[in-house]
Parts: C-alpha cells; sequence; structure tokens
C-alpha cells in the first residue's frame, strides 16, 4: 500500500525530540525576541512550500507553553468557510478562555472581558455584513436597484435620495468605528486575563496563525485586514506562517495583477524571519523515513545496498540541479510507487534508478531524450559537467557508477564496449599516461564491470517501465 506522509509528532513534553532539520536553535533565538513583548507585534515565519513551516510552528508553540506562555493556535486554511475571519478568530479566542476555565479564580474578571468581546465582536458582524456581502459581489448592482433609481430621478427625487444614501452610509461608518474601538478595548482587557502566570507582565500572549496562504484569496486578505484593524492591542503577539509568495497571487487576485503585493503584505508585520532550506541530504533521509522505505528494504535481499546506491544517486542529482523541494518529494512519491509494486527479489540497479527518477524531474528533456536514443551517455554527461559542482560528481565513485550505466544502457549499444576497450588499453599501458588517468580508467572499468552484463543490461527497459507508470499518477 503506497504510503502518504504524515505530519511529524509533536511530543508536548520534548518538542524537539523529532527536531530533524535543527530548527531549535531559531526557535530559541525568536523566542529571545517576541519574549517580554508588550507593545502590538507581528512576526513572519516566511518559507516556500514543504520547508516545514507547520512543524517549526508546532514545535515552537510547545516549547512556548514549557516557558509559560500563553498561546493560540489558528490554522486559517481549516477556516476559510466562514464568509468573515473574524467569526473564526472570535471564536478560537473562546477556546483558550474555556481551556483556562480552570483558573477563573486567579482572573476573575475573565468572564467579564470575554462577554464584552463576543458582544462587540457580533455587533460589528451585523454592520459589516453588508460590506462584505458588497465585495463578495464584487459591487453588483442589480436591475431593481437601477430601475428604482430612475424612477426617483424621474420624479425629481434624486436629491433627497442621494442625501438619505450618504446620511445612512456615515451613521454605518461612525458605527463601524465606534464599535472597533469598543472592540480593541475589550480586547485588550480580555488578553490581560488569558496568562497562565501569576505576573501577566511576564510573557505576552502568542496567536499563531498557520496556512494562511492555503486559503481562498478574498479570505486571506479579509484576515490580515481583520489583525491590523482589530486585533491590534497590547500583549498580543502574533506570528503567521506563510509563503509570501503564493500569499502576493492571492493579494494580486483581490486587488489587480498591478498591485505592488510585496509592498502590501509588508504593512502587516513588524519583522519576518525566513526559514532555511533544509539540506538536501538530511532531507532525502527525512522523506525516506517519513515513506517507511527501510521497512520495504528489510525485505530485500539487497536492501542495504539498494538503499543506499537510491540515495546517493538521487542525492547527486538534487545537489546538481537543485530540485525544489516540491520536486523532492515528487520523486520520493515516484520512489514509493516503484518500490511497493517490485517484487522483493527483482534487482533494481538502485544507482540508475535514483539517477534517472531525480533526473526525470530536474531535466525532463535530458531524461526522455537519452531514453528515447536521441541523447548518448557523453551527451547527458556533457550536461552534468556544466552544472555546479558536476565535473567533481562525475570523478567521483557514484558519478563513475552512473556513466557505467549510461554508457552500457546507451542506444548506441556498442558506446559502453568501445568506452571499456578504451579504457582498458588506458590501464594496461605501462607507460606514456599519467598515473591519474590510469586511476581514472581503472575506476570506470571496474564501474562497467559491474554494470555491463546481459542481465543488467535487460535491467535499463524494466527499470525505464517502472518510471514511465510513475508518470500516469498526478498528486497535488
Amino acid at each position: 500500500m503506497l504510503n502518504k506522509i504524515l505530519p511529524i509528532d509533536i511530543d508536548s513534553s520534548d518538542p524537539f525530540s523529532n527536531d530533524k532539520l535543527g530548527r531549535r536553535n531559531d526557535i530559541e533565538f525568536l523566542t529571545k525576541i517576541i519574549d517580554r513583548t508588550h507593545q502590538p507585534f507581528t512576526l513572519s515565519v516566511n518559507g516556500a512550500w514543504g520547508t516545514g513551516k507547520t512543524t517549526f510552528i508546532k514545535m515552537w508553540d510547545n516549547f512556548l507553553k514549557e516557558q509559560g506562555f500563553t498561546t493560540i493556535s489558528f490554522n486559517a486554511w481549516e477556516h476559510d468557510f466562514t464568509d468573515d475571519p473574524l467569526v473564526a478568530l472570535i471564536a478560537e479566542l473562546g477556546n483558550t478562555v474555556d481551556s483556562l476555565a480552570t483558573n477563573a479564580s486567579s482572573h476573575p474578571s475573565r468572564t467579564e472581558a470575554w462577554d464584552k468581546v463576543k458582544t462587540i465582536g457580533g455587533a460589528l458582524l451585523r454592520v459589516t455584513a453588508p460590506i462584505a456581502l458588497r465585495s463578495a459581489t464584487q459591487g453588483a448592482i442589480e436591475l431593481d436597484d437601477i430601475k428604482s433609481f430612475m424612477s426617483e430621478v424621474a420624479k425629481g427625487k434624486i436629491a433627497s435620495s442621494i442625501q438619505s444614501l450618504a446620511e445612512d452610509r456615515l451613521e454605518a461608518f461612525t458605527q463601524e468605528k465606534n464599535a472597533m474601538t469598543i472592540f480593541r478595548n475589550s480586547l485588550s482587557e480580555l488578553v490581560t486575563t488569558l496568562s497562565i502566570s501569576d505576573n501577566p507582565d511576564l510573557h505576552p500572549i502568542i496567536f499563531f496563525i498557520d496556512e494562511l496562504d492555503r486559503c481562498r484569496p478574498l479570505y486571506a486578505v479579509q484576515l490580515l485586514e481583520r489583525l491590523k484593524h482589530l486585533f491590534s492591542v497590547p500583549g498580543l503577539v502574533f506570528i503567521l506562517a506563510w509563503d509570501r509568495n503564493q500569499l502576493s497571487h492571492s493579494v494580486r487576485a483581490e486587488y489587480g495583477s498591478g498591485m505592488d503585493a510585496d509592498g502590501y503584505l509588508r504593512r502587516f508585520i513588524d519583522l519576518e524571519f525566513n526559514l532555511p532550506y533544509p539540506d538536501p541530504e538530511v532531507y532525502s533521509h527525512i522523506l525516506w523515513e517519513l515513506f517507511g522505505f527501510d521497512t520495504l528494504m528489510s525485505n530485500r535481499q539487497d536492501g542495504s545496498f539498494d538503499k543506499k546506491g537510491i540515495l546517493e544517486s538521487y542525492i547527486a542529482v538534487q545537489r546538481l540541479f537543485n530540485l525544489s523541494l516540491r520536486d523532492q518529494e515528487q520523486c520520493f512519491i515516484k520512489f514509493d510507487i516503484i518500490l511497493r509494486s517490485t517484487q522483493h527479489n527483482n534487482k533494481l540497479a538502485p544507482y540508475a534508478l535514483g539517477f534517472l527518477v531525480g533526473l526525470l524531474l530536474a531535466r525532463p528533456d535530458i531524461y526522455y531524450n537519452y531514453c528515447s536514443g536521441k541523447l548518448y551517455a557523453k551527451d547527458v554527461l556533457t550536461e552534468i559537467e556544466q552544472c555546479t559542482g558536476g565535473k567533481e560528481f562525475l570523478e567521483s565513485n557514484t558519478g563513475f557508477i552512473i556513466n557505467a550505466y549510461l554508457s552500457c544502457w546507451s542506444s548506441d549499444d556498442p558506446e559502453g564496449r568501445k568506452l571499456y576497450k578504451i579504457h582498458s588499453d588506458i590501464a594496461d599501458h605501462n607507460s606514456g599516461s599519467p598515473s591519474i588517468e590510469k586511476k581514472f580508467s581503472n575506476k570506470l572499468i571496474r564501474a562497467l564491470g559491474h554494470v555491463y552484463t546481459r542481465e543488467e543490461e535487460s535491467l535499463f527497459q524494466y527499470i525505464r517501465d517502472k518510471i514511465e507508470l510513475t508518470t500516469k499518477f498526478q498528486s497535488r
């Protein structure tokens, strides 16, 4: 059965027990920045898809709780079915109030403050509902409205109609502005009662918001505006986990392609932390573990060798072509399909498998042209040599093995044998050839000798068919 990557478990009593990407130092550093921050403050944790933002936030959340902070966690994507994010934000506050109910004696004013926030929040929703409706319909005007308006014009009553409309709008604006002020004041009172510490001035309340970049564009923009206008109060720190580039698309979807989306988003934050990309080798081993491949390898006769070959060759491709995190996961999905559809006693040619799957994601043009015979091994190796670190790779043990496989499997069938003879002559020559060239030839001959048998040659079609099978599946 194929595996789906599940979220990493975070032990609340030991948040960093599964810290495979070494995020602890970053979390401890950021905690020092936000600690004792009692002015309104918003920090964004920016990272591309797959950098581990959600895991980072969960670890940080549990770490803060250990340090005596009161934290609130809000998954924006799970709530974007609501028309107004204010509803979900207030509800999340309510959950926190309920969870702290056992400490009510420490803050007798908590219930009163919470009642005020609910009441004023409900009033705000009623006042702004017509505005939200107009926004959702992009200001559409019904035909009946036009007919009514033209009738008023015909009767000479347009001036009084405009005056009445203006007065209604001004009154609604005044009501909303007053309600917003009262809401912020009430929220500020509530925040002072939410601390789990006996000293509420010790730590601010930390409000985590995750998955904002996955929300409907309108909802994402509305949520940011709500935070800015209603939740910017002393003692409340917001941590927004987002992919700013992705969220910029949501902003442009609402305000037009000419909008300075980056500048717009920066209005909502005081500081941004860019989550570092994980090391390719570390990340590959994490994916290997998450997909449960060690269990599969334990049933194979050469499981340890297969694991070594797949990972070494794949990691090499990743470094050569700088695969995105999304492409890296796609590679492991392909490995998953191939490994689980292969009998445990079938050979895998692991170095070739890891290399070719990585090459398919990195440079599909090279992969397909090689498989179809339009490119020979020497052409592929030339492309690799032009990559940063390509020459060093080709001179490595893994590079020699890939060279051997590509040469033996080349559609120009004699290519591998020609290569073998050329380097055999160099290795056997007693003089005239520099020792470094002989060493190179000896290494390549050993690799070719390992690969170039009729049995290994037949693997090419098998491996290629397996990889082709994976292209029929499409994941998110």
